[in-house]
């Protein structure tokens, strides 16, 4: 014991034993993850943005073990990954712009709000998910949003914006469904699964 207390004074703290017990990470879940991207690359984009993550996972199917375009990074400061999760939100990495979101435990997916979710289409070819996003602030607290593209980077033109509860996903479908956006008449519909 004597010897780790000295050791730990003369090692840089990164380096250092960490006490800190899984359940007191606190995780992102990033979404749209370029297809070649790996567990390094990811922990690697966030500490050259200034994060020291205490891990990165990148997510394959344990059946083919094929990319599934989604994985986590852990904090053990919840500020840095809520400071994480404002600053980076459709950031592009490779060929994608990833989207953050606080990750669910498994009872909060089960518990999933499909009544708070809007699929938007006829989006204009230049509309970001950080542009639809912004249009759609107005209406409540997003909680993801994204905007479908092609394998070569181009907008699928159509997207999804998921809100904290139905009232606020009715009332961006009342006030949206119909309006422009970039020049182009939307279509806002209730998301159907």
């Amino acid at each position: 014991m004597q010897l780790q207390a000295q050791l730990n004074q003369i090692m840089p703290q990164y380096m250092q034993p960490q006490a800190q017990p899984e359940a007191e990470l606190h995780s992102l879940f990033v979404g749209d993850l370029d297809k070649n991207m790996y567990d390094s690359e990811l922990y690697n984009f966030f500490a050259r943005h200034g994060f020291k993550p205490k891990k990165a996972k990148v997510i394959f199917d344990k059946a083919t073990n094929k990319h599934k375009g989604f994985g986590y990074v852990a904090f053990v400061h919840k500020e840095d990954a809520a400071r994480a999760l404002e600053t980076l939100q459709h950031s592009a990495i490779g060929k994608s712009q990833i989207r953050l979101m606080w990750k669910q435990s498994k009872g909060d997916v089960k518990n999933f709000k499909k009544e708070a979710n809007v699929f938007v289409k006829d989006l204009e070819k230049s509309v970001t998910a950080a542009a639809l996003e912004a249009e759609f602030a107005r209406f409540g607290t997003i909680e993801s949003c994204k905007v479908e593209l092609w394998d070569d980077g181009n907008s699928r033109e159509m997207g999804y914006v998921q809100f904290s509860n139905g009232q606020e996903a009715q009332k961006a479908i009342a006030e949206m469904n119909g309006a422009e956006l970039h020049g182009k008449k939307i279509t806002v519909t209730q998301l159907q699964s």
